[in-house]
């Protein structure tokens, strides 16, 4: 399973948490971290259709 996890904003520990042990489970992991400047949604709606499962975190 490839799991794509997209960040809105600066995750806390509890996320971080969460979306580590969901990433145990997964043969491949991606984050995209929205925060972070600029960003590319062309690209980021390619990578939603790459994954097998797409996690949003607000």
């Amino acid at each position: 399973m490839k799991l794509l996890h997209i960040y809105k904003s600066k995750p806390d520990d509890t996320v971080l948490k969460l979306a580590e042990a969901l990433a145990e489970s997964a043969e491949e992991n991606h984050e995209v971290r929205l925060y972070q400047g600029a960003a590319n949604y062309r690209q980021l709606l390619e990578l939603i259709f790459q994954y097998d499962r797409v996690i949003c975190w607000w």
